[in-house]
Protein backbone atom coordinates (compact mmCIF):
# COMPACT_ATOMS: atom_id res chain seq x y z
CA UNK A 1 0.00 0.00 0.00
CA UNK A 2 2.87 2.36 0.78
CA UNK A 3 4.32 1.71 -2.66
CA UNK A 4 0.93 2.46 -4.22
CA UNK A 5 0.61 5.71 -2.26
CA UNK A 6 4.07 6.86 -3.29
CA UNK A 7 3.55 6.01 -6.98
CA UNK A 8 0.23 7.85 -7.00
CA UNK A 9 2.03 11.12 -6.28
CA UNK A 10 3.38 13.15 -9.15
CA UNK A 11 6.52 11.43 -10.35
CA UNK A 12 9.67 13.56 -10.62
CA UNK A 13 11.18 14.20 -14.04
CA UNK A 14 14.26 12.17 -13.06
CA UNK A 15 13.49 8.84 -11.30
CA UNK A 16 15.18 8.39 -7.94
CA UNK A 17 17.24 5.38 -9.05
CA UNK A 18 18.59 7.36 -12.02
CA UNK A 19 19.42 10.31 -9.78
CA UNK A 20 21.32 8.03 -7.35
CA UNK A 21 23.33 6.38 -10.13
CA UNK A 22 24.08 9.77 -11.70
CA UNK A 23 25.12 11.21 -8.34
CA UNK A 24 27.43 8.25 -7.72
CA UNK A 25 29.16 8.68 -11.10
CA UNK A 26 29.52 12.46 -10.68
CA UNK A 27 30.89 11.97 -7.16
CA UNK A 28 33.55 9.53 -8.38
CA UNK A 29 34.58 11.89 -11.21
CA UNK A 30 34.73 14.89 -8.88
CA UNK A 31 36.75 12.95 -6.32
CA UNK A 32 39.29 11.91 -8.96
CA UNK A 33 39.61 15.48 -10.20
CA UNK A 34 39.83 17.37 -6.90
CA UNK A 35 41.62 14.80 -4.74
CA UNK A 36 41.32 15.19 -0.94
CA UNK A 37 38.44 17.53 -0.28
CA UNK A 38 36.53 18.96 2.63
CA UNK A 39 35.41 16.29 5.14
CA UNK A 40 32.06 18.09 5.35
CA UNK A 41 31.02 16.04 2.31
CA UNK A 42 31.29 12.83 4.31
CA UNK A 43 29.23 14.35 7.11
CA UNK A 44 26.49 15.21 4.62
CA UNK A 45 26.01 11.54 3.79
CA UNK A 46 26.01 10.58 7.46
CA UNK A 47 23.41 13.25 8.29
CA UNK A 48 21.04 11.99 5.59
CA UNK A 49 21.35 8.38 6.81
CA UNK A 50 20.70 9.55 10.38
CA UNK A 51 17.57 11.38 9.22
CA UNK A 52 16.36 8.27 7.40
CA UNK A 53 16.91 6.09 10.45
CA UNK A 54 15.13 8.61 12.65
CA UNK A 55 12.01 8.53 10.46
CA UNK A 56 12.14 4.97 9.10
CA UNK A 57 12.02 3.25 12.50
CA UNK A 58 8.68 4.77 13.58
CA UNK A 59 7.35 4.29 10.04
CA UNK A 60 8.21 0.59 10.25
CA UNK A 61 6.46 0.36 13.64
CA UNK A 62 3.27 2.14 12.56
CA UNK A 63 3.14 0.24 9.25
CA UNK A 64 3.32 -3.17 10.96
CA UNK A 65 0.73 -2.23 13.60
CA UNK A 66 -1.59 -0.85 10.90
CA UNK A 67 -1.14 -3.98 8.77
CA UNK A 68 -2.03 -6.24 11.70
CA UNK A 69 -5.14 -4.18 12.43
CA UNK A 70 -6.37 -4.11 8.83
CA UNK A 71 -5.27 -7.51 7.47
CA UNK A 72 -6.71 -10.93 8.12
CA UNK A 73 -4.08 -13.67 7.76
CA UNK A 74 -5.24 -17.25 8.10
CA UNK A 75 -3.12 -19.77 9.95
CA UNK A 76 -2.43 -21.74 6.78
CA UNK A 77 -1.26 -18.63 4.92
CA UNK A 78 1.02 -17.68 7.81
CA UNK A 79 2.60 -21.14 7.79
CA UNK A 80 3.12 -20.82 4.03
CA UNK A 81 4.94 -17.52 4.56
CA UNK A 82 7.21 -19.09 7.19
CA UNK A 83 7.87 -22.00 4.83
CA UNK A 84 8.87 -19.66 2.00
CA UNK A 85 11.24 -17.79 4.33
CA UNK A 86 12.90 -21.01 5.51
CA UNK A 87 13.37 -22.25 1.94
CA UNK A 88 14.88 -18.91 0.87
CA UNK A 89 17.24 -18.85 3.86
CA UNK A 90 18.36 -22.44 3.17
CA UNK A 91 19.07 -21.68 -0.49
CA UNK A 92 20.97 -18.52 0.47
CA UNK A 93 23.12 -20.49 2.93
CA UNK A 94 23.89 -23.14 0.31
CA UNK A 95 24.91 -20.49 -2.25
CA UNK A 96 27.08 -18.60 0.25
CA UNK A 97 28.82 -21.65 1.68
CA UNK A 98 29.43 -23.12 -1.77
CA UNK A 99 31.02 -19.95 -3.14
CA UNK A 100 33.12 -19.37 -0.03
CA UNK A 101 34.44 -22.93 0.06
CA UNK A 102 35.14 -23.22 -3.67
CA UNK A 103 36.75 -19.81 -4.24
CA UNK A 104 37.90 -18.99 -0.66
CA UNK A 105 37.77 -15.20 -1.16
CA UNK A 106 39.01 -14.56 2.38
CA UNK A 107 42.55 -15.46 1.26
CA UNK A 108 42.71 -12.29 -0.82
CA UNK A 109 42.47 -10.23 2.37
CA UNK A 110 45.66 -11.72 3.83
CA UNK A 111 47.51 -11.62 0.49
CA UNK A 112 46.72 -7.92 0.13
CA UNK A 113 47.68 -7.09 3.69
CA UNK A 114 44.11 -7.05 4.88
CA UNK A 115 42.79 -7.92 8.34
CA UNK A 116 43.90 -11.56 8.27
CA UNK A 117 44.49 -11.59 12.01
CA UNK A 118 40.98 -10.43 12.69
CA UNK A 119 39.56 -13.05 10.32
CA UNK A 120 41.50 -15.92 11.90
CA UNK A 121 40.44 -14.81 15.37
CA UNK A 122 36.86 -15.78 14.55
CA UNK A 123 37.70 -19.06 12.81
CA UNK A 124 36.15 -22.08 14.50
CA UNK A 125 34.01 -20.05 16.88
CA UNK A 126 30.44 -21.23 17.33
CA UNK A 127 27.49 -18.89 17.10
CA UNK A 128 25.52 -18.69 20.33
CA UNK A 129 22.04 -18.71 18.80
CA UNK A 130 20.22 -18.39 22.13
CA UNK A 131 22.34 -15.43 23.23
CA UNK A 132 21.80 -13.72 19.90
CA UNK A 133 18.06 -14.31 20.10
CA UNK A 134 17.82 -13.00 23.67
CA UNK A 135 19.69 -9.82 22.67
CA UNK A 136 16.77 -8.89 20.41
CA UNK A 137 14.12 -9.23 23.13
CA UNK A 138 13.26 -5.65 24.15
CA UNK A 139 13.48 -4.84 27.86
CA UNK A 140 11.59 -1.59 27.28
CA UNK A 141 9.78 0.25 24.52
CA UNK A 142 12.23 3.14 24.21
CA UNK A 143 15.72 1.69 23.64
CA UNK A 144 14.92 -0.17 20.35
CA UNK A 145 13.64 3.07 18.82
CA UNK A 146 16.55 5.13 20.17
CA UNK A 147 19.14 2.64 18.90
CA UNK A 148 17.27 1.64 15.69
CA UNK A 149 17.21 -2.07 16.58
CA UNK A 150 14.88 -3.14 13.78
CA UNK A 151 14.15 -6.69 14.98
CA UNK A 152 13.24 -5.43 18.46
CA UNK A 153 11.00 -2.75 16.95
CA UNK A 154 9.26 -5.43 14.88
CA UNK A 155 8.67 -7.54 18.00
CA UNK A 156 7.19 -4.52 19.81
CA UNK A 157 4.98 -3.75 16.81
CA UNK A 158 3.71 -7.34 16.73
CA UNK A 159 2.87 -7.25 20.44
CA UNK A 160 1.11 -3.90 20.16
CA UNK A 161 -0.72 -4.86 16.96
CA UNK A 162 -2.08 -8.18 18.20
CA UNK A 163 -2.84 -6.60 21.58
CA UNK A 164 -4.95 -3.95 19.87
CA UNK A 165 -6.73 -6.63 17.85
CA UNK A 166 -7.67 -8.44 21.05
CA UNK A 167 -8.87 -5.22 22.71
CA UNK A 168 -10.87 -4.32 19.61
CA UNK A 169 -12.59 -7.71 19.59
CA UNK A 170 -13.51 -7.38 23.28
CA UNK A 171 -14.83 -3.84 22.82
CA UNK A 172 -16.91 -4.84 19.80
CA UNK A 173 -18.53 -7.58 21.89
CA UNK A 174 -19.35 -4.99 24.56
CA UNK A 175 -20.70 -2.50 22.02
CA UNK A 176 -17.85 -0.01 22.55
CA UNK A 177 -16.14 1.98 19.79
CA UNK A 178 -13.27 3.40 21.87
CA UNK A 179 -10.78 1.40 19.81
CA UNK A 180 -11.51 3.58 16.77
CA UNK A 181 -9.59 6.50 18.30
CA UNK A 182 -6.44 4.39 18.58
CA UNK A 183 -6.82 2.94 15.07
CA UNK A 184 -7.30 6.42 13.59
CA UNK A 185 -4.26 7.70 15.50
CA UNK A 186 -2.11 4.81 14.22
CA UNK A 187 -3.26 5.47 10.64
CA UNK A 188 -2.61 9.22 10.89
CA UNK A 189 0.86 8.78 12.42
CA UNK A 190 1.74 6.30 9.69
CA UNK A 191 0.77 8.80 7.00
CA UNK A 192 2.80 11.54 8.70
CA UNK A 193 5.93 9.38 8.76
CA UNK A 194 5.32 8.42 5.12
CA UNK A 195 5.42 12.08 4.13
CA UNK A 196 8.53 12.72 6.23
CA UNK A 197 10.45 9.74 4.83
CA UNK A 198 9.56 10.82 1.29
CA UNK A 199 11.11 14.24 1.95
CA UNK A 200 14.28 12.70 3.36
CA UNK A 201 14.60 10.10 0.58
CA UNK A 202 14.73 12.93 -1.96
CA UNK A 203 18.03 13.97 -0.34
CA UNK A 204 19.69 10.59 -0.94
CA UNK A 205 21.31 11.51 -4.30
CA UNK A 206 23.09 14.46 -2.66
CA UNK A 207 24.37 12.19 0.11
CA UNK A 208 25.59 9.55 -2.36
CA UNK A 209 27.36 12.23 -4.41
CA UNK A 210 29.12 13.66 -1.34
CA UNK A 211 30.26 10.31 0.06
CA UNK A 212 31.51 9.04 -3.33
CA UNK A 213 33.46 12.27 -3.93
CA UNK A 214 35.02 12.23 -0.45
CA UNK A 215 36.01 8.55 -0.55
CA UNK A 216 37.58 8.61 -4.01
CA UNK A 217 39.19 12.00 -3.36
CA UNK A 218 40.90 10.85 -0.16
CA UNK A 219 41.71 7.22 -0.90
CA UNK A 220 41.27 6.69 -4.65
CA UNK A 221 40.45 3.09 -5.49
CA UNK A 222 43.01 1.62 -3.09
CA UNK A 223 40.44 0.62 -0.43
CA UNK A 224 38.73 -1.64 -2.97
CA UNK A 225 41.78 -3.38 -4.43
CA UNK A 226 42.38 -5.75 -1.54
CA UNK A 227 38.67 -6.36 -1.13
CA UNK A 228 37.81 -6.65 -4.83
CA UNK A 229 37.63 -10.46 -4.93
CA UNK A 230 35.95 -10.67 -1.53
CA UNK A 231 33.32 -8.05 -2.38
CA UNK A 232 32.87 -9.48 -5.87
CA UNK A 233 32.19 -12.94 -4.45
CA UNK A 234 29.59 -11.50 -2.09
CA UNK A 235 27.92 -9.65 -4.95
CA UNK A 236 27.98 -12.85 -7.04
CA UNK A 237 26.15 -14.72 -4.28
CA UNK A 238 23.56 -11.95 -3.92
CA UNK A 239 23.09 -11.81 -7.69
CA UNK A 240 22.57 -15.58 -7.95
CA UNK A 241 20.04 -15.50 -5.12
CA UNK A 242 18.23 -12.53 -6.63
CA UNK A 243 18.18 -13.64 -10.26
CA UNK A 244 17.67 -17.38 -9.71
CA UNK A 245 15.86 -17.96 -6.40
CA UNK A 246 13.55 -14.97 -6.26
CA UNK A 247 12.80 -14.90 -9.96
CA UNK A 248 12.02 -18.61 -9.87
CA UNK A 249 9.39 -17.86 -7.19
CA UNK A 250 7.96 -15.07 -9.36
CA UNK A 251 7.76 -17.14 -12.52
CA UNK A 252 6.84 -20.57 -11.15
CA UNK A 253 4.70 -19.71 -8.12
CA UNK A 254 3.42 -16.14 -8.34
CA UNK A 255 3.06 -16.28 -12.14
CA UNK A 256 4.10 -12.63 -12.40
CA UNK A 257 5.86 -11.31 -15.54
CA UNK A 258 9.42 -10.38 -14.65
CA UNK A 259 9.23 -7.14 -16.62
CA UNK A 260 6.29 -6.01 -14.51
CA UNK A 261 8.08 -6.88 -11.26
CA UNK A 262 11.31 -5.08 -12.15
CA UNK A 263 9.41 -1.99 -13.25
CA UNK A 264 8.42 -1.47 -9.61
CA UNK A 265 11.40 -3.10 -7.88
CA UNK A 266 14.28 -1.28 -9.57
CA UNK A 267 13.94 1.90 -7.48
CA UNK A 268 14.14 0.31 -3.99
CA UNK A 269 16.97 -1.95 -5.17
CA UNK A 270 19.05 1.00 -6.37
CA UNK A 271 18.26 2.86 -3.13
CA UNK A 272 19.61 -0.13 -1.23
CA UNK A 273 22.80 -0.22 -3.32
CA UNK A 274 23.28 3.54 -3.08
CA UNK A 275 22.71 3.86 0.68
CA UNK A 276 23.97 0.46 1.87
CA UNK A 277 21.16 0.55 4.45
CA UNK A 278 18.26 -1.87 4.71
CA UNK A 279 16.51 0.53 7.09
CA UNK A 280 16.69 3.26 4.46
CA UNK A 281 15.40 0.89 1.77
CA UNK A 282 12.49 -0.76 3.58
CA UNK A 283 10.14 2.25 3.40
Amino acid sequence: ELGRRMTENKKPRVPLYAAILGAMILGVLLGQWLGPINPVLGELGRIVIMLIKGVATPLLFFSIVHAILTTEVEGRAALRMVGFALVNVTIALVIGLTLSNVFQPGKTLSLSGGPAGDVSAYAGKKVDFLKTLVSYIPSNFITPFAENVVISVILIALMVGFGLRRVRADQIKNGSTAYLAVENAISTLREITEVAIRWVINLIPFAVFAVAAKTVGEHGYAPLRGLAVYVGMGLLGLTLHLLVTYQAWLVLYVRMPLRRFWRFAREPIVVGVGTNSSLATLP
